[in-house]
């Protein structure tokens, strides 16, 4: 029977099918040869990491033993804690291997970074081998010449030098050592760098701990462990506190031998580490590192993660993008001291899909370190094996109500915002949940807290202390129309405004912490044993004493006789460093509204009462539990591991009983903010590094607040001898008792964002200054971008000022193109430099002054929450009025205003004296 043409399936002709086959054929030849190529890229990956210098890990900590340390003031010899030895370990692995690396140290520890690499740098000198040749005659031991190490340390800060200046090397072995070295490089085996290197640190045993005074000290009698490496950038260099043997050449007569400088430069050096800021130019950074470093740290601890700013982790992943692509085979270290921290790097940041078009992530190699002592050194009084003790019992109780819903719904709006680039009004948002959560959190009543506050410390130090806990800046922000939050998300802003403002109405009376502790503390009237309750803060602890003391006698005579005791968490660390025969009478212990981080550390304490209550939010408890499960999978030791483990079970069984159902977390949840309970009767002015400067002032006020300022700092002083009072400024150290001061504390900025909110107006004028130095700088001659970057300099006549810095300044392209919640300004943050900048750039003073106010001071208090920015901008506002109205036409209101109610924070000053003084 014949078929008819069109009967057969289109493809099934036989000819269809020889097609078919060697479609077939052609696709497992290419698939077979792309399994080749792997196969071959890996093997030539092996390679290379086998032609990789691979240090012998165990003999180069034994090496390390080899130089004895001394912590400043002992003159005891120590070895490296173990904590130091494992980091030291992780860096070598990945050095050797160059593959990345993370580590959890836990409890949360940020390691001393620069330390690290000094020690490293220990061990290179160290553990090469030596032989004995003939020198002059003399039969010398010569050391071979070591391999270099160059790290690179992101994102940096000057703090991680400061544990590395608390330990000294000693002096005699280091000399001795680099004699060794340099016996070598003086036969000409070595280049400039090198020879540099080793002869400088071979004038340690030179030192004798005079001073070039003619006085002895007993910190200068060996160097450093921060001075034995040279740190910097690679486009600036080393600064005066970064080359070798900086310290004690500034102290000494050590600073009159001569050299030739080269380890210090960090194109040369053989020995550097590279320290990039997290707002420098990575990528010009990096490719001013001629040569591939050995190793790069991340520091991803709290403090390195808040160097970021608003979301760390994009940051981060563009930052590591950069590195890679820069140098692909060198081994990266990051360090974490959080839990989901340590999830996020190991899978989101360093994580490698296995396949380009499956989304699975392999995760980085990583560790946990049980970190127990904080020191680079190991105490003399370790005791080896630990005895826990205690917790044998444990207690979960939270509260979710309401509140959960509320924060929910602004963390909603939050995401919604700042999907839209709404950076401002997501923070606004986030920052109504941290009050909300705060005022939740507190053990009483706003209403009895403000009555205390009241009467403990005066109506001036209540309103900043109750600044903490008002949403209206917040709100106004929010429905503020030039922020555009009420366009984006109208109805559902309107409605969570509703309910937010109704739990504060209800938190005036009661609070849900407040039930809590009174029902968890009340069964200490009639214990026979200690109960010890800890709180966030000292004003918590006495807040709750009150109300309690008051309401119960019996507690309060309790209190009184110290059966109960009210603490912070650094008291309970007191009480556990006591003799055990006074903290074993301590049998429960409650603790009041922990942070997560809080709840952690305390459960890996040695020595616990045996019965433990946590009372904590809905939120808290949630991953609280969530990191309690991730670092039982991780650790060793069986007695925490079960504490760890019984904490989240429990803080699980009791959320379920709540109504609380989100309780298994998806590990790529971020965490939630702990809950803070700032204190506002201290403003600092000082800045950083305010404890090693002995000539800050503080003015005490005579209504209790203080404020801690540098001689130089500018004060907003109220002149009364006119008939109409004005606002001036005054330098602190000019201030005098009797005069009066307008305080721009936590209670004026509370006021004064919800009149005239400084973050919305930044991120309206930093586009226009953005453009207005870009069309200035264009116009400047020179030729090209260098030639007008030496004119620039050679206008604004201060040698320090190089053209390679002065490049941040005017790299504005890029700038353009982000959304406005990422720009940043790229100008210099000392007014007096900015005032050269702009003069260089012919801008006049009028607008020079206009963008300082509103495109600098304004934008860096947003991004970094500094009172001393808020105070400097307010200060412009408030002494020079007809400036700022004439300039800001627009803000006359809003400016009128803010004038207006800045007499209601006038204080008179009782007295001026050194800051720390009594």
């Amino acid at each position: 029977m014949n078929r008819h043409p069109g009967s057969r399936a289109p493809g099934s002709d036989f000819a269809d099918r020889l097609q078919q086959r060697g479609a077939n054929d052609l696709h497992r030849k290419r698939l077979a040869a792309s399994i080749a190529q792997q196969a071959q890229e890996r093997t030539a990956a092996q390679n290379a990491a086998s032609q990789r210098h691979q240090r012998d890990i165990d003999h180069y900590l034994s090496a390390a033993q080899e130089i004895p340390l001394y912590q400043v003031g002992d003159s005891t010899t120590r070895s490296v804690s173990n904590n130091y030895s494992a980091l030291m370990r992780a860096a070598l692995r990945a050095m050797n291997g160059g593959e990345p690396e993370v580590l959890l140290c836990w409890p949360a520890h940020q390691p001393c970074l620069s330390a690290l690499v000094a020690l490293l740098a220990i061990c290179e000198t160290t553990a090469v081998p030596r032989y004995v040749a003939d020198v002059q005659g003399a039969k010398t031991k010569i050391a071979e010449r070591p391999t270099a190490l160059r790290a690179i340390l992101y994102p940096y800060a000057r703090t991680a030098h400061a544990l590395a200046r608390e330990v000294h090397v000693d002096r005699n072995a280091l000399g001795k050592l680099h004699m060794q070295h340099l016996s070598r490089s003086i036969g000409g085996d070595d280049d400039a760098a090198l020879k540099d290197y080793h002869q400088v640190l071979t004038r340690a045993s030179k030192i004798t701990g005079r001073g070039s005074d003619g006085n002895d000290y007993v910190e200068l009698t060996h160097p450093i462990l921060d001075e034995i490496v040279p740190h910097g950038t690679a486009l600036s260099g080393c600064a005066a506190n970064g080359e070798l043997l900086w310290y004690t050449r500034t102290k000494t007569d050590l600073k009159k031998h001569s050299r030739s400088g080269a380890a210090d430069k960090p194109e040369s050096a053989k020995f550097y580490l590279f320290g990039i800021r997290a707002n420098d130019p990575l990528e010009r950074e990096l490719r001013a590192i001629k040569t591939a470093p050995d190793i790069v740290i991340l520091d991803l601890s709290k403090a390195g993660r808040a160097r970021f700013g608003f979301d760390w982790l994009p940051a981060a992943k563009t930052a590591v993008e950069s590195i890679r692509a820069a140098y692909p085979k060198t081994g990266i270290l990051a360090l974490t001291d959080d839990p989901w921290t340590y999830d996020a790097v190991r899978f989101d940041l360093l994580g490698r899909k296995t396949h380009p078009k499956r989304t699975h992530m392999t995760p980085a190699a990583g560790q946990a370190l049980l970190m127990r002592d904080e020191g680079i050194l190991a105490s003399s009084n370790d005791a080896g094996d630990v005895s826990w003790r205690g917790a044998a019992s444990m207690e979960v109780d939270g509260f979710v109500g309401q509140l959960s819903e509320v924060i929910g719904s602004f963390r909603a709006i939050g995401a919604k915002l700042r999907d839209r680039g709404n950076r401002l009004g997501a923070e606004a948002a986030g920052d109504v949940v941290a009050k909300l959560r705060r005022s939740a959190c507190l053990p009483g009543s706003l209403a009895d807290f403000s009555s205390f506050l009241e009467r403990e410390a005066g109506e001036a130090i209540a309103a900043d202390n109750l600044a903490a806990y008002r949403i209206e800046p917040e709100v106004a922000a929010l429905l503020d129309v030039r922020n555009g939050a009420s366009l984006v998300a109208a109805d559902e802003l309107e409605n969570a405004i509703s309910k937010a403002r109704t739990l504060l109405e209800k938190a005036e009376t009661a609070t849900s912490m407040s039930t809590l502790v009174e029902e968890a503390v009340l069964p200490a009237e009639r214990a026979s044993s200690r109960t010890v309750v800890l709180f966030r803060t000292e004003a918590m602890a006495d807040f709750c004493a009150y109300l309690l003391g008051r309401d119960h006698p019996k507690l309060h005579e309790r209190l009184e006789n110290g059966f109960v005791r009210f603490t912070t968490k650094q008291g309970f660390l007191d009480l556990a460093a006591l003799e055990p025969t006074v903290k074993n009478h301590y049998k429960r212990a409650v603790f009041v509204a922990p942070t997560r981080h809080t709840i952690l550390q305390l459960l890996a304490q040695v020595w616990l009462p045996h019965q433990l209550s946590f009372l904590a939010d809905g939120d808290t408890l949630k991953f609280a539990a969530r990191d309690a499960a991730r670092l039982a999978d991780q650790l060793q030791e069986d007695e925490l591991v079960r504490r760890l483990r019984t904490f989240s079970a429990k803080a699980a069984t009791r959320l379920r009983e709540l109504g609380d159902h989100q309780v298994e977390l998806d590990r790529t949840i971020a965490p939630t903010e702990d809950v803070e309970f700032p204190a506002g009767s201290i403003i600092d002015l000082a800045g950083p590094n305010r404890r090693t400067d002995t000539t800050l002032l503080e003015l005490v006020m005579e209504n209790g607040q203080r404020i801690i300022a540098r001689p130089g700092t500018l004060l907003v002083s109220k002149d009364s001898d006119r008939a109409v009072a004005r606002f001036v400024e005054v330098a602190a150290k000019d201030v005098q008792a009797g005069d009066e001061l307008c305080v721009i504390g936590p209670a004026f900025i509370e006021k004064a964002r919800g009149l005239l909110n400084l973050t919305a107006a930044a991120a309206e004028e930093i586009r226009d200054y953005h453009q207005l130095v870009l069309q200035k700088f264009n116009a400047l001659p020179g030729g090209n971008q260098g030639g007008r970057l030496r004119e620039l300099c050679q206008r604004m006549s201060a040698p320090d000022i190089l053209p390679t810095r002065a490049h941040y300044w005017i790299d504005l392209e890029r700038e353009a193109h982000k959304p406005l919640y990422e720009v940043i300004p790229h100008a210099p943050q000392d007014e007096n430099t900015f005032r050269r900048f702009t003069a260089a750039l012919e801008i006049g003073p009028t607008i020079t002054k206009r963008f300082w106010i509103w495109a600098v001071i304004a934008q860096r208090s947003s991004r970094h929450r500094a009172g001393a920015a808020f105070h400097d901008a307010y200060r412009g506002i408030l002494t020079d009025p007809h400036a700022v109205l004439a300039e800001n036409r627009e803000r006359d209101a809003d400016i009128r205003a803010l004038r207006a109610v800045s007499h209601e924070f006038v204080a008179r000053v009782a007295k001026v004296r050194p800051a720390g003084a009594r």
